[in-house]
C-alpha cells in the first residue's frame, strides 16, 4: 500500500498584541506552508512446515517513509515591534525492515 499527498495550501493569519511599559502595537501576518508525505511498505508469506498440526508462517517485510516540509517566510505589519521571519525546507527519509510470524491452530 502506497500514499502521496499533494502539499495543502495552509494559510494562517494571526494577530499579536504588542505591550511593555511605553510602548503598544498591534501586528498582523500570514503564514504560508505545505507538507509532502509518502509511504510504501512491501511484505509477502512464507509457509513453513506445520508444527504439532499448527501452520505456521513467516512474513518479512520492508517500508519507506518519507516527508517534506515547507514553509514560507512572513513579515508582519502593524508596529514597530513587527517581525520578519524566514522561510525554510525540512525534509526526512525512514525505512522499516522485520519479520512477522503467525501460527494457527
Amino acid at each position: 500500500m502506497s500514499s502521496a499527498r499533494p502539499p495543502p495550501k495552509r494559510l494562517r493569519s494571526a494577530e499579536v498584541n504588542v505591550a511593555f511599559p511605553g510602548f503598544s502595537g498591534l501586528d498582523r501576518a500570514g503564514y504560508d506552508g505545505g507538507i509532502l508525505e509518502a509511504f510504501v511498505e512491501a511484505g509477502w508469506r512464507v509457509g513453513l512446515p506445520a508444527s504439532h498440526g499448527q501452520a505456521c508462517w513467516v512474513g518479512p517485510f520492508v517500508g519507506l517513509h518519507g516527508a517534506q516540509l515547507k514553509t514560507n517566510s512572513f513579515a508582519e505589519t502593524g508596529s514597530a515591534g513587527a517581525l520578519l521571519g524566514s522561510g525554510g525546507n525540512f525534509g526526512y527519509g525512514a525505512s522499516t525492515l522485520g519479520v512477522r510470524a503467525d501460527q494457527r491452530a
